[in-house]
Parts: structure tokens; sequence; C-alpha cells
């Protein structure tokens, strides 16, 4: 998956101590040039650039993208949904939150590949039912199709303040300009 010219792959998944944890590798130009790994034990997970051996000019590199990109992830990151009954308002998220939607796409397109390989062979596009910018739900499509995609999705969804519906083609994906927004879900539901 590439966003807006850093590509992110080789998701790994494994169990960790507390949650499940996952690692992957951050690419730019074809050069990988860090890694993002969240050990699942409840310690802040951490982007670090990768370091090669006895190779000052390449590690002094790898570590100016990761702080680009880390500045990036901050300005392109999700809003934190809010809680109105714990008094806490919607606020700007963190290279943290950004990082753990990048995991949810790659882990999405996986899905995705993994089913038209299989089950739904001739399928041309998926729907994707968004919270907060993560995918929450697909489906898959022989043809784009917004109106069933909300249908299918929302089906016994009441409350859909943070949902949104878009519908892509199969991956791989690359997205300009952060993550896809979607349709407002609300507007699925009028009518």
């Amino acid at each position: 998956m590439v966003i807006d010219g850093y590509s992110f792959a080789n998701m790994k998944s494994f169990p960790g101590k507390e949650f499940p944890a996952y690692s992957f590798t951050i690419a730019r130009n074809d050069r990988r040039f860090a890694e993002f790994i969240d050990h699942g034990d409840g310690s802040e997970p951490e982007l670090r650039p990768m370091i090669r051996i006895d190779n000052d000019r390449a590690n002094s590199y790898n570590e100016s993208l990761t702080e680009e990109l880390r500045r990036y992830a901050e300005e392109h990151a999700p809003m934190y949904p809010g809680d109105p009954g714990s008094g806490i308002e919607s606020h700007k998220g963190d290279m943290l939150l950004f990082m753990a939607v990048v995991a949810d796409w790659l882990e999405t397109e996986q899905r995705c590949r993994r089913f038209t390989t299989k089950r739904y062979m001739g399928m041309k596009s998926v729907g994707v039912l968004l919270e907060n910018s993560a995918p929450r739900d697909i489906i898959m499509l022989p043809k784009p199709n917004i109106r069933l995609t909300a249908k299918r999705l929302l089906n016994g969804i009441e409350n859909t303040e943070n949902l949104s519906i878009t519908v892509l083609d199969l991956p791989p994906w690359n997205f300009r300009c952060g993550f896809p927004k979607g349709s407002p879900a609300s507007g699925f539901l009028e009518g």
C-alpha cells in the first residue's frame, strides 16, 4: 500500500503479552528506511529507522526520512473521536494513530487479496465501511456500487456518527493526500 509516496508493506502479526502485536516496513522510492512495531505489551509502539552496519551516510539518510514521515503522519492523522459522556471532545490524532490506521488498511488489503484469489474470483471492487478513516468492514463487488455497499454494510447499524462508506478498486492501493474519507454513512440511511 502506498500513501503519498510512502510504501507500507511486509505486515506481520504475532501474539503480544497483552494485545495482538504487529510490525511493518516503510519505504520511499523503493528503498526501505524505517520499521514500525507495536509489541502488544502495553509499551509505546516504535517508529525506528533501519540501521545499516558501517554505513553512517545511509543511517543519517534513514533517520532524516523517518523524521519526515513522523511529521507527515502528525499532519495527516485522523481525529480521535470524542466521548461526550466522559466529557472528552474529539481532538487531533498523532503519529501512533496514523500508524494504527495504516496497519488496519494493510490488514484489509491482505484480506482483499486472499478473498479474490480464493472465494471471490471475478470481483473488481471492494466496498469499505470506514470508522474515523480506518476500515472496519468490507464487501467484495463485481462493479463499483456505493448504494449497494451502503445497504449491505450499514444493515443493523443505527449510530453512524463516525462512519463513512467508500468503494475502491481491488488492491494494491495507492492513496494520495492521506487516507480515503468516503461519503458520510448517515446520508445513506435517510430515505
